[in-house]
């Protein structure tokens, strides 16, 4: 059962998100989300440990906006937190049983103690958000490391300059720059927006390297639709270099093609 359904069947849905209690339980339903993961892989810390670890976060927080006593408590619980998870992982080391007592366990501990703090102090999209892509983490802890296994160097440069195109070089343009022609009339240009054509084509296409390299020419198509989220004609221009690479892509290129066209409508 999914969290949302759990939410639902208690009536938490409709409830205020301003209510301390309606917060405290639904940081407790992340704690237990994120520890299901663990919970499933046999780890020393499970759904009961990752559960508690949130509600303890959360309680915390709601006596800091209260007292100063709570920001003492809740200093020391992130504390603990953390000691606790360093121990795990000495454990771990020293015994070599990595699949028991893990860093990752240990890191998801903190984030879990994180996820409390920040529903209970009032941001509740920012703590589902990081249980979720959490979560979604450690359930692809194979994939990752197999792609990541299997980047050869030139994919790792490739992806280098990815992040400096849209990381680094994006932030530095200027929203608008005015091009003044002799005085006589003024053209207003927007470099971030060129820009960001630039970051979409490059991110589009290595979003279909990986699809492609994980799920061959059905990865194109994927591509193609959510590829035509953004920029229909990104995708073309993909589609176009998989066909000049790959002759047998023909009728997965075209299909990606229809599905962006299809999802632009």
């Amino acid at each position: 059962m999914s969290v949302v359904a759990v939410l639902q069947v208690g009536g938490l849905l409709d409830a205020p998100l301003d209510d301390p209690v309606v917060r405290v339980v639904l940081a407790a339903a992340l704690g237990l989300f994120l520890g299901l993961e663990r919970e499933w892989s046999r780890k020393s810390a499970g759904i009961r440990t990752f559960s508690l670890i949130s509600l303890v976060g959360a309680m915390f927080t709601v006596v800091a906006e209260e007292s100063d006593l709570g920001v003492a408590l809740l200093a020391i619980g992130g504390l603990l937190v953390i000691v606790q998870g360093v121990l795990l992982a000495v454990q771990g080391l020293r015994t070599g049983e990595e699949d028991s007592l893990s860093l990752t366990t240990s890191m998801s501990m903190m984030a879990a103690y994180g996820v409390g703090v920040l529903v209970a102090a009032g941001y509740v999209l920012v703590g589902v958000s990081v249980a979720v892509v959490s979560s979604l983490l450690l359930v692809l802890k194979r994939e990752l490391h197999g792609f990541a296994g299997g980047l050869t160097r030139e994919e790792m440069r490739s992806t280098v300059e990815f992040a400096i195109l849209a990381f680094v070089v994006y932030p530095l343009l200027p929203p608008t720059y005015d091009v003044d022609f002799a005085g006589q009339f003024t053209f207003r240009l927007e470099p971030q927006v060129a820009w960001l054509m630039v970051v979409t084509v490059a991110g589009i296409g290595i979003v279909n390297y990986a699809l492609v390299r994980t799920y061959g020419g059905r990865g194109i198509a994927v591509t193609g639709f959510f590829g035509g989220l953004a920029s229909s004609t990104a995708v073309v221009g993909t589609m176009l270099d998989q066909v000049r690479q790959r002759g047998d892509a023909v009728s997965f290129a075209v299909a990606g093609v229809l599905l962006a066209d299809a999802a632009m409508a």
